[in-house]
């Protein structure tokens, strides 16, 4: 082989090189942007479908306190602080020309299964005392009975922190992830909520949403 074929020989292998070298790292950047596509996928799945369960559970509660009564409702969930808590009875119709009442209904914050209001995360779902809200028929009597109508509360509402400021600026202080708000002139309940949840690498998304309720009877 002449020198001049050995050079060209060697300047082919050089060009392999250099050409596998540009594929290996335009296949790493492939790598790599689809794996933060999926990653932005599952982030994104999770903040919208905890979108729709706030959203799906605001309107349950509020559905629920449509019919209730202003009288039964009395002087909770008054400012500064709110209340996580929220008892009343509904309007099931008329006897005798007056209105019958139902017995207690509690909507309400608990701290979830296993979670308890000590600052660490005992039921090991990646959020610290989180709660669940209920929905409980009867309460406090014979027939009682508790359905759980969502997971994933936050302790505090979204910005809040247990201080005895309004650090969220909603004219309430230290008020749960569930908050109940009522303004006995206009008769309307302000409900608030806020939900938080890891995804699968424990990124957390927090949703905050707000309705409001006029008591009509």
């Amino acid at each position: 082989m002449s020198p001049r074929s050995s050079r060209r020989a060697g300047l082919t292998v050089v060009e392999v090189v250099i050409a596998m070298t540009v594929l290996a790292l335009v296949l790493a950047m492939v790598g790599l942007a689809t794996l933060s596509g999926q990653e932005a996928y599952k982030t994104g799945v999770n903040a919208a479908h905890l979108e729709n369960m706030t959203r799906r559970t605001l309107d349950r509660i509020a559905d629920e306190l449509m019919e209730a009564g202003q009288g039964s409702i009395g002087m909770q969930a008054l400012q500064p602080l709110g209340s996580a808590a929220l008892t009343y009875r509904t309007n099931e119709g008329y006897a005798a020309g007056n209105n019958v009442w139902s017995t207690d209904t509690t909507i309400q914050f608990q701290y979830a299964p296993g979670e308890v209001d000590d600052g660490v995360d005992n039921d090991g779902n990646g959020l610290i005392d989180d709660g669940v809200v209920v929905l409980i028929r009867d309460s406090g009597g014979p027939d009682q009975q508790t359905v759980v109508l969502t997971r994933w509360v936050a302790e505090f509402l979204q910005g809040e922190t247990p201080n005895g400021a309004d650090d969220n600026g909603n004219g309430l202080q230290d008020e749960q992830g569930l908050s109940f708000e009522y303004d006995p002139g206009q008769r309307t309940l302000t409900i608030r909520l806020t939900l938080q949840r890891p995804d699968a690498e424990g990124r957390i998304a927090t949703r905050t949403m707000q309705t409001s309720v006029r008591v009509r009877n």
